[in-house]
């Protein structure tokens, strides 16, 4: 995609305005953009304790695997790929859905689980996990 401006007086900045298909279809958000905005800015101070519990559980699974936790997104790096398709089934079975993250998505060797955490969690479900990996690791 090219990116243009141009630098000109106020007149012919009017004229670009109302002259340029560019800009006169795409000047404006559809109003549903604008709404859900608002809603989630509005329900932003509600969340704070979810955001809190989050950052907290994260922590948690991410020291429970020997990890350093960085986010809610918990990479595992597991080898093969044929090893990460393995466990993720094997979690699957048990409940969680837990997706490999294979090559050539990651590098050669380094096939992953990507545990992908929610405030609504608990840390049993989390130990449950981790006993479910220490039984097929």
């Amino acid at each position: 995609m090219t990116k243009t401006f141009v630098v000109c007086n106020n007149l012919f900045k009017q004229y670009l305005i109302n002259h340029s298909r560019t800009l006169i279809f795409t000047t404006a958000l559809p109003p549903i953009n604008l709404a859900w905005t608002t809603f989630i800015f509005e329900k932003l101070p509600e969340w704070y304790h979810k955001r809190e519990k989050l950052i907290s559980i994260s922590k948690q699974f991410a020291e429970l695997l020997n990890l350093k936790p960085q986010s809610h997104i918990i990479p595992l790096i597991i080898g093969t790929n044929k090893d990460a398709i393995a466990e993720s089934q094997k979690l699957k079975q048990n409940g969680f859905n837990v997706l490999p993250i294979r090559h050539p998505t990651v590098p050669k060797g380094t096939a992953r689980l990507r545990f992908s955490l929610n405030a609504d969690m608990d840390i049993k479900q989390l130990l449950q996990i981790k006993q479910i990996l220490e039984a097929n690791l």
